[in-house]
């Protein structure tokens, strides 16, 4: 019989859509007596940011039938929207009759009540295993060892509570970021403020970045009755690239590791002349792009810091390549760009100020430094994308992490059960892991990171 007097606490710091995934794999995995800390003042729990949008203009960007929440299942979502429409249907009228395909791309707010579903349903399987589950709704202020040096039990604060954890797993999602301070301009488009604006009676919408919260502004807005233009200013000038519509007819070669090089340059150039290699051979790019991620954060360990850094400056085309928009989404973008209602402009912006018909841009080109533009528009919308989520960990935690290397070495090694201390039990997953990996924050690689940690965790409370 187990011992069932001491429990070891496990502590996840948030609860937003990464600590759901890890939930439900923990679910899957664990039968040890254990008591389980959820904390995060996230309002929208067990949601996070992405998926707490109310509007069916807001999609997924990925297809239904590689939206699950499990790793050994990632058609659940689909299944889930056959078998149990009661649960999506009434979110919105136009739900009522819709019926949706494994390719199709589906409103977010659906997926939102498929999260609520994996977390209720992993809450209960835990509970059923003698686990007890305690949700504190309340910021996490410190993550400290403990007076005992040798102790490998950590004390995680709140601003009214200590809680001495066996485990912790930072789970705390994207942070917005902070290099613009304005209060003439939307600092997102999830806010309220966002939702409720009268967008039908605007003329010109400028948005700062370019990314894939930039395609749900512009998607949004249109569906608003707006009929102005947008102008779009990007440190890249690059817009996001779509999803194929066509089926593989056979599968791409696999990417051969041994090829790739050990600097920035012979990464990129090994990458290149495998998708082009295979366009040759009849293979659409975006099937080689997904043959080559899951080795990126293999590949992004075994360089250098310096060559670390060398390769962030080909981000930006990585991104539009792997961070791909839904067909109709691409479309939409180039009809609003044929029609001159769009236009993107190469020009980095670091601050925003209001003028009496229209905005100040300050821009920090490399050419013109301090550069000043004066733009016409009604609104203004950051979308330039979130600070690394590893600056929010050593805010919080700096005594118990490792080295920026740890991990690095970690997955050179290939152990990667995502640890980010040397000394303590501590991991982290999805974008709390920006800025230490190429790639982090997309479902699919948050799902393996989970399945990866719930086995980690599975073997301490045995051992």
């Amino acid at each position: 019989m187990p011992n069932t007097l001491y429990r070891k606490k496990l502590v996840i710091v948030g609860c937003g859509a990464a600590a759901t995934l890890l939930l439900a794999e923990l679910a899957e995995t664990l039968d040890s007596p254990l008591e389980i800390y959820l904390i995060d003042n996230n309002p929208s729990a067990p949601l996070g940011l992405a998926y707490s949008v109310n509007h069916p203009a807001f999609v997924l960007n990925v297809a239904a039938k590689r939206m699950g929440a499990y790793i050994t299942k990632p058609d659940d979502f689909y299944q889930w929207l056959l078998q149990e429409p009661m649960h999506w249907r009434g979110l919105y009228p136009d739900f009522a009759d819709v019926n949706f395909a494994p390719d199709d791309f589906v409103p977010r707010m659906i997926y939102a009540a498929y999260l609520r579903k994996v977390f209720s349903r992993s809450v209960s399987l835990l509970e059923q295993k003698n686990i007890r589950i305690i949700q504190l709704k309340e910021p996490v202020v410190a993550v400290a060892p403990l007076a005992d040096e040798a102790d490998v039990q950590v004390c995680v604060s709140t601003q009214q509570q200590k809680i001495q954890a066996d485990i912790v797993v930072f789970a705390t999602g994207n942070n917005p970021a902070q290099h613009i301070a304005s209060t003439c301009c939307f600092d997102s488009p999830y806010t309220a403020a966002f939702l409720n604006q009268d967008w039908s009676s605007l003329h010109h919408v400028a948005i700062v970045g370019a990314g894939l919260s930039m395609i749900d502004a512009v998607q949004f807005i249109s569906s608003q009755g707006f009929t102005g233009k947008f102008q779009i200013f990007s440190r890249h000038g690059l817009l996001p690239l779509p999803h194929s519509n066509e089926q593989p007819m056979a599968a791409a070669p696999p990417l051969d590791l041994s090829s790739v090089g050990n600097t920035a340059r012979q990464v990129v150039r090994a990458l290149r002349f495998y998708v082009e290699s295979n366009c040759r051979a009849g293979f659409e790019w975006q099937e080689s792009i997904n043959k080559i991620r899951p080795h990126v954060s293999y590949l992004w360990a075994k360089l250098t810091a310096v060559e670390q850094r060398r390769l962030t400056k080909a981000l930006p085309w990585w991104n539009i390549h792997r961070h791909r928009i839904p067909p109709h989404a691409y479309a939409n973008l180039q009809q609003l760009r044929e029609q001159d209602r769009l236009t993107i402009t190469r020009c980095p912006v670091t601050a925003i100020e209001p003028l009496n018909n229209g905005f100040q841009l300050r821009s920090s080109c490399p050419l013109d430094v301090d550069k000043v533009l004066t733009i016409s528009a009604d609104k203004v919308v950051i979308c330039s994308g979130y600070a690394p989520g590893v600056n929010r960990i050593k805010n919080i935690g700096e005594k118990l992490l490792a080295a920026d290397d740890h991990l690095r070495q970690s997955l050179v090694k290939n152990d990667t059960t995502f640890s980010i201390s040397a000394t303590h039990n501590i991991f982290a997953l999805g974008p709390a892991l920006s800025g230490l990996l190429f790639e982090t924050t997309a479902l699919h690689e948050t799902r393996q990171q989970a399945n990866a940690i719930s086995a980690a965790i599975s073997a301490l409370l045995i051992n």
